[in-house]
């Protein structure tokens, strides 16, 4: 991790991560409405459920909490606590995004909605990386592999969702547009995110030197 907090500041630090929470179950579901095909993971999870009477939601948890295990492996530091709960809260708000937000058989408002869900997974993962409690178990991962080799959050993506899709269309999943898009886009939208939004997470986490990742 990056450095011990107060109780007060473990707090904040951790309402804000929920948040991020949040936000990313949002982006998804804006996603999801967007109905252009399914992102890399959920690709690799459609395929896990042609080969075996794993669900794809149960797939996904799995394959989340798996990449938890080699984080740990490589730096178990990018672990907290919480790190184990963003996935039941950004699944929920997932669910009530669903609920809420309109369908659209327009391709314009499709897409719409896909920049949309684009833009929220990338702000969620900026927000979400400021924090010093833990990371989602994507992230987790990403981020040691990133501060191990000296990489972009781009490129590391690019690798695990890159990965992900392929290992998932062979097995048998289905990807689109959206699915490409996704996978091309976000990466470079969560570098120019935690680029831009620095100084403002650091006021708001009240973070008095530059953190490193």
């Amino acid at each position: 991790m990056k450095q011990n907090l107060s109780l007060t500041a473990y707090i904040r630090h951790v309402i804000v991560f929920f948040i991020s929470a949040m936000i990313l179950g949002l982006g998804t579901a804006c996603f999801v409405k967007a109905d252009l095909g399914a992102d890399a993971m959920s690709t690799f999870a459609l395929g896990i459920q042609h080969h075996t009477p794993i669900r794809v939601d149960i797939a996904i948890f799995i394959i989340m909490y798996a990449m938890m295990a080699g984080t740990f492996l490589i730096d178990k530091t990018r672990l907290g606590i919480v790190s184990f709960l963003y996935p039941l809260i950004s699944s929920s708000t997932m669910n009530i995004g669903l609920n809420i937000l309109p369908e659209s058989d327009q391709i314009i408002a499709c897409y719409i909605m896909l920049s949309t869900g684009i833009a929220l997974m990338a702000i969620a993962i900026a927000v979400g990386s400021k924090t010093n409690v833990g990371y989602n178990p994507y992230d987790s991962l990403a981020f040691a592999i990133l501060e191990r080799y000296k990489l972009t959050y781009t490129k590391v993506r690019w690798m695990i969702d890159g990965s992900f899709l392929i290992i998932g269309i062979l097995l048998g999943g289905t990807f689109a547009t959206g699915t490409i898009l996704v996978l091309i886009l976000l990466g470079p939208c969560s570098d120019f995110f935690m680029k831009s939004m620095d100084k403002p997470l650091q006021n708001i986490l009240k973070i008095k030197e530059k953190q490193t990742i």
